[in-house]
């Protein structure tokens, strides 16, 4: 972990690092400092069930790889109901506007991803 290359500033610019890395070196990259940033990534990104297992040396690479998806997948799902939402809301089309992120809601697991899109939803709701 001490490759100063990068500096980073959120435990998912670990998680974009590790994705690079073969099933190899991410076993050898795992450690107890490492298992406890995967833990805080998927505390935001995981779904329940997978927020109440541990991290281990185990299952520390399919969890990244798994971890990895699911940030490209909330990134990807929010970005897209962000740009429809605002589409509706600059025709004024409020209640279409909710539902892309009540569509949203309903699909996400990630806490993280659910936050944001519950403060969007809030902002049009508060608008009115």
């Amino acid at each position: 972990m001490s490759d100063n290359r990068m500096q980073k500033t959120h435990d998912f610019d670990y998680l974009n690092e590790w994705a690079f890395l073969s099933d190899d070196q991410l076993e050898s990259v795992c450690s107890g400092e490492t298992m406890a940033i995967l833990t805080r990534v998927v505390k935001l990104l995981g779904d329940d069930k997978e927020r109440s297992c541990d991290i281990k040396q185990e299952n520390f690479t399919d969890t990244v790889r798994s971890m990895r998806l699911r940030y490209e997948q909330g990134s990807k799902g929010l970005g897209e109901a962000i740009i429809r939402a605002g589409d509706y809301l600059d025709k004024g089309m409020t209640h279409d506007a909710e539902k892309v992120y009540s569509n949203f809601l309903a699909i996400c697991p990630s806490l993280f991803y659910r936050d944001i899109a519950v403060g969007e939803l809030d902002k049009i709701k508060n608008a009115r």
